[in-house]
């Protein structure tokens, strides 16, 4: 029942997050709340989050960057 439990919710953040790719809105943050969640008992969610987490990285680095011009 958990692990039901844990890919609805982490089901519901990870299809949040990529609507709001598109709107205005946190998506690669929230998509990043989804693969954490489903990563409790995923292990495709964990390896991909690494690459959320890394892009994230990335994208404020950038943001650090371009304010500093």
């Amino acid at each position: 029942m958990k692990a039901f439990w844990i890919t609805l919710i982490g089901g519901a953040l990870l299809l949040a997050g990529v609507i709001m790719l598109i709107t205005p809105g946190p998506g690669l943050l929230t998509i990043a709340a989804g693969l954490a969640v489903l990563g409790r008992k995923y292990k495709w969610a964990r390896r991909l989050l690494e690459h959320v987490r890394a892009r994230i990285r990335r994208e404020l680095d950038r943001a650090k960057g371009k304010s500093r011009n």
